[in-house]
């Protein structure tokens, strides 16, 4: 019986993040929050790079769209995991005047938390990229902090989707134990 019951607890999570991994949001939002990702260095990695580069073509299908880059600095970073993707974006024609940093995070909470203290209206419509198979945890965690967020995935190495899928979905029971995220 608990064999089964964690068969259909696992099925039903990967369902949920499944769900989101194909989003393809055309409506403007006033905002996106890119969550932050390794930098080795100076230099954002794979991951990181998928999600900006989705970030870059919404911000140029949608010029009054505001863009907040969200990372801290983390072992083996020489700068902060948003400095490095403001220089990514700006390097890309996106104005460094539509870009805030948020450069204090670790980890996804963190990132939606400081993320909502510069925006000029909470209430406001968010787009929160990040790679598929983590953007569903990553909205649930901003609606459960009173944003009002709706999914933007970037794509991910697919010969890595066994072991994303499978942390994700421990990582979605640790973040509902936590009472970081809703449903």
């Amino acid at each position: 019986i608990l064999l089964a019951l964690g068969l259909a607890v696992s099925l039903f999570l990967e369902g949920c993040i499944i769900s989101t991994m194909t989003e393809d949001l055309k409506e403007p939002v006033e905002y996106l929050i890119v969550l932050g990702a390794q930098v080795k260095g100076t230099r954002v990695s794979k991951a990181l790079s998928q999600r900006l580069a989705k970030a870059e073509i919404y911000l140029k299908e949608h010029e009054n769209t505001l863009v907040i880059v969200s990372g801290g600095q983390g072992q083996g970073e020489d700068i902060p995991e948003a400095e490095a993707m403001k220089t990514w974006l700006t390097d890309r024609g996106i104005e460094a005047e539509r870009i805030l940093m948020e450069d204090r995070s670790v980890n996804t909470s963190q990132n939606v938390r400081f993320s909502r203290e510069l925006m000029e209206d909470p209430a406001a419509a968010v787009g929160i990229v990040s790679n598929d198979f983590h953007v569903f945890r990553a909205v649930h965690i901003a609606k459960a902090q009173g944003l009002n967020a709706v999914p933007i995935p970037a794509p991910s190495s697919p010969g890595m989707y066994p072991h994303y899928m499978l942390r994700e979905a421990f990582a979605i029971v640790k973040d509902l134990a936590a009472g970081n995220m809703v449903f």
